[in-house]
């Protein structure tokens, strides 16, 4: 009889720790399952965080790219097909080729208002922030060529009552044109009114330092 008893209780702790078994399987088959859906989860989150970012920098490096209708700022160095420099915003460069200016500061202006020459506008458009370039300009994409039609022959006293005039003397017309006194004549004066740089191929090395 003791033996049988004591079979009983053995064969019932057996199925016991068979269930409790049976119960921490489901528990961890579960966990397991909860665990994969949250990695899954986060994967996801952490994918779009991500993509986000991404279009975020991709936004930002577009801004930073100059287009018409941009206020940019840049330093620049002017030179001839020789080499010579006639222009330039940094002092060390104009210090180099004994230009002289009362201040040194970056040129500024708004792309596609028409205030530089289409050459140099046209080199900045698509430049990217920080970036460094160098340009040819062909005279007729600069100061355009020399026209005949603004060399301008006139009595010595219609320019400041003809007092004080000498070759290379700049003057103003009524409409506000600028001219150079290239000849003196029998009472007469020339004045060349095209651009001091007309017909002059140009190069420019451009640093694009402000996008707005």
């Amino acid at each position: 009889m003791k033996l049988l008893i004591m079979f009983l209780f053995a064969f019932m702790l057996i199925l016991g720790c068979a269930g409790n078994a049976g119960n921490v399987d489901k528990n961890g088959l579960k966990n397991s399952s909860n665990n994969a859906n949250n990695n899954l989860s986060n994967n996801n989150i952490s994918n779009v965080k991500n993509e986000t970012a991404q279009a975020v920098n991709d936004e930002n490096i577009t801004k930073q790219v100059a287009k018409e209708g941009d206020t940019v700022s840049v330093d620049y160095v002017g030179t001839f097909d020789n080499g010579t420099v006639f222009d330039t915003n940094l002092e060390s460069e104009a210090k180099k080729a004994g230009l002289v200016k009362p201040k040194y500061q970056q040129f500024t202006f708004k792309l596609g208002d028409g205030s530089v020459i289409v050459g140099f506008e046209e080199a900045i458009i698509g430049m990217r922030l920080n970036e460094e370039k160098s340009v040819h300009i062909a005279a007729e994409d600069a100061y355009g060529e020399v026209n005949p039609d603004y060399v301008v022959n006139m009595p010595m006293e219609k320019i400041n009552g003809g007092k004080g005039l000498k070759i290379g003397s700049v003057v103003s017309s009524g409409n506000g044109a600028i001219g150079v006194i290239k000849k003196i004549e029998n009472g007469n004066v020339t004045v060349d009114f095209n651009h001091e740089l007309a017909g002059k191929a140009l190069n420019f090395k451009i640093i694009l330092s402000g996008i707005k």
